[in-house]
């Protein structure tokens, strides 16, 4: 241990001839939030120069990234809602064109009746009940975007 001390007051140690301890001090410092105190920035800056900038310009980057990544997860679930209300709209106008075309090419019965009005519940109300039966009760792939009942 003494190896490391300045040979004039290792001198001075073994001339003593008492015996030599050694302490050891600690220190630690906390903060919070993203940034450190300006103090240990500034000593960061001294022992490695150009440390400030690069940290910034690695925020900068990171930030940006995220913001892209975000834009993208938007733009991508706007799309899918998009289509998902067009299909929604094929199949509802397909069901009341087949309704019509049931009713009016299928003799009048109460059969028929029930036929056009089960088709119509199914083709209207089937894509709005299934997805709240998926919101409900988690199935794969459903995220609630609201609260549900």
């Amino acid at each position: 241990m003494l190896e490391v001390l300045p040979p004039d007051i290792r001198a001075a140690f073994k001339q003593s001839g008492k015996p030599v301890t050694t302490e050891v001090l600690m220190s630690m410092a906390m903060y919070r939030g993203p940034h450190m105190p300006a103090a240990m920035a500034a000593e960061y800056e001294r022992l490695f120069p150009g440390w400030g900038i690069r940290m910034l310009e690695l925020t900068e980057t990171q930030v940006s990234h995220r913001q892209e990544l975000e834009r993208r997860q938007v733009d991508r679930s706007e799309a899918r809602m998009d289509r998902g209300q067009t299909f929604a709209f094929a199949i509802a106008s397909m069901s009341v064109v087949a309704s019509v075309v049931v009713l009016l090419a299928a003799p009048p019965s109460w059969f028929t009746a029930l036929a056009v009005v089960g088709m119509l519940v199914v083709g209207v109300g089937g894509p709005a009940v299934a997805r709240a039966l998926a919101m409900k009760f988690r199935w794969p792939n459903s995220k609630p975007d609201r609260q549900m009942p």
